[in-house]
């Protein structure tokens, strides 16, 4: 039922599709910097943002946009999960050791985003379906 298709890659780009393109229709290439390494894109609910994180940081795409243009969030370093609301209201990433949140509607919090600190850097992070827990995870089996 979406409107676009994203890919991460080849570093340090990710592509964009709109499905009602034309058939072979050209991916409209998403640059923001050098980065050797990029995650899974993740769109919000509504389809209006695309969330891309990579060695970077953390960058909000408005999509619904004819022209998306680099939203940069306030992490500038490694960021490896990343998941919006089910609802859309906000979204949840990872920073170091941290999970950080950004409302995407209503008023920003003026201080820390923080949430949860961890021990090691979480590299995975979901939102319950009911957007009341946030869950995270690294790539450790221990």
């Amino acid at each position: 039922g979406g409107k676009y298709l994203a890919m991460r890659g080849p570093a340090p780009h990710h592509r964009l599709w709109r499905l009602s393109a034309p058939a072979g229709a050209e991916a409209l290439l998403l640059r923001r910097g050098p980065s050797g390494y990029t995650d899974k894109p993740s769109f919000s609910p509504d389809g209006q943002w695309l969330a891309t994180n990579d060695s970077s940081g953390l960058a909000l795409w408005p999509i619904s946009r004819r022209y998306p243009a680099v939203m940069s969030v306030d992490i500038r370093q490694w960021s490896f999960g990343v998941d919006f609301a089910p609802d859309g209201r906000f979204v949840a990433a990872s920073y170091l050791t941290q999970i950080k949140v950004w409302p995407l509607t209503g008023k920003i919090p003026l201080d820390s985003h923080r949430v949860f600190e961890a021990e090691e850097s979480p590299w995975f992070v979901e939102v319950s379906p009911n957007g009341e827990t946030i869950a995270a995870a690294n790539n450790r089996k221990n």
